[in-house]
């Protein structure tokens, strides 16, 4: 069932664009016209409990061209890698709605890098560079500026340095 589905979330977006009548009908023939119910939310529900796989849901009466279309248009606005026409036949966009499922479906599942430093690396990063500016305080005695730091008494100056 679709409920169960990587791409439940997906076509969840696309029975968005049904109107109240359509997402009934659709129930409907889903159900064989057992359940009703009373809400857009409980009809896109009971159209994913209801419907087994991706081929069915497409095969339905209400699923038109028209309604993939708009879809593939929303999609557009956000991907603009998608080219589409009036002419696309609904077995095309069918395909192309796929490809772009399964695409989503397989980088939701692959591990991103995160590009960010989190608390602990920043934290660690921040000591690597404290211990370095230490070593050159501790073991070479002066700073990279010349100022000797081995002891606070011989610290100079910009001004003194250069007076």
């Amino acid at each position: 069932m679709l409920d169960k589905s990587k791409h439940a979330s997906q076509v969840r977006r696309l029975l968005r664009i049904l109107d109240a009548d359509a997402l009934k009908a659709t129930v409907s023939t889903a159900t064989k016209g057992k359940v009703e119910v009373t809400s857009e939310i409980a009809a896109i529900d009971v159209i994913l409990k209801y419907t087994p796989d991706l081929e069915k849901l497409f095969s339905y009466q209400r699923i038109t061209s028209d309604v993939l279309f708009k879809y593939l248009s929303q999609l557009q606005v956000k991907n603009k890698k998608i080219e589409l026409t009036r002419r696309t036949k609904k077995h095309e966009m069918v395909s192309i709605i796929k490809g772009i499922w399964k695409k989503n479906a397989v980088e939701s599942q692959t591990p991103k890098k995160n590009k960010k430093v989190d608390g602990a690396q920043k934290t660690k990063k921040i000591q690597e560079q404290r211990g370095i500016d230490m070593y050159f305080t501790n073991y070479i005695g002066h700073s990279l500026f010349g100022a000797d730091l081995s002891s606070p008494s011989t610290s100079t100056s910009y001004e003194d340095s250069h007076n």
